[in-house]
């Protein structure tokens, strides 16, 4: 079987955000999504272990291949293809727009003048994969304003060529 490459974004991701935007976010409201992947801790990899770690704990079947898949792919961010759904009311936000909303105390207030039916800013990460391509671990946070937000790691099985939520770990909630 084909060793997939750390920094290869693929299909199976794809399908994956897909699912994920659908199950987690209402169809009325639009949403943001940073344009760049990112999990928390990627800085600081044994805390990022750690969490990783407590979510096995929570989530058995988090394997450690999986881990190991999911910490090496997520060393570092890389851009989001803008292609993975199809949904008029997904916008994409660079780091540098993010950077310049939320420069100051007013960065809430911004978004919202900028996105006013948005359900919030969402962040992905890549996903890390078992070898046999078939379970997959994603982090997504969504942050609608200072203290209301979340964060999931997701394991997701594909079953029948089709990728749906098996298990999740909250990583915080405000």
């Amino acid at each position: 079987m084909p060793q997939l490459q750390v920094d290869q974004f693929t299909s199976n991701e794809n399908d994956i955000y897909t699912v994920l935007l659908s199950e987690f976010f209402p169809k009325e409201k639009s949403i943001v999504i940073l344009k760049s992947t990112n999990v928390d801790y990627s800085d600081r990899p044994e805390m990022l272990r750690q969490v990783l770690q407590n979510a096995q704990q929570k989530m058995p079947l988090l394997s450690e291949n999986l881990k190991d898949n999911f910490l090496a792919r997520n060393q570092e961010s890389r851009t989001l293809e803008e292609r993975f759904v199809e949904n008029p009311n997904i916008y994409y936000m660079s780091n540098d727009r993010r950077h310049e909303i939320f420069a100051d105390t007013k960065g809430w207030d911004k978004f919202r003048i900028n996105y006013p039916d948005a359900y919030g800013l969402i962040t992905l990460s890549k996903a890390g994969f078992e070898p046999s391509m078939n379970r997959a671990l994603v982090y997504m946070s969504c942050q609608k304003n200072p203290l209301d937000g979340f964060a999931y790691y997701i394991l997701l099985d594909q079953v029948n060529g089709k990728w749906r939520i098996s298990d999740k770990f909250a990583a915080w909630y405000s």
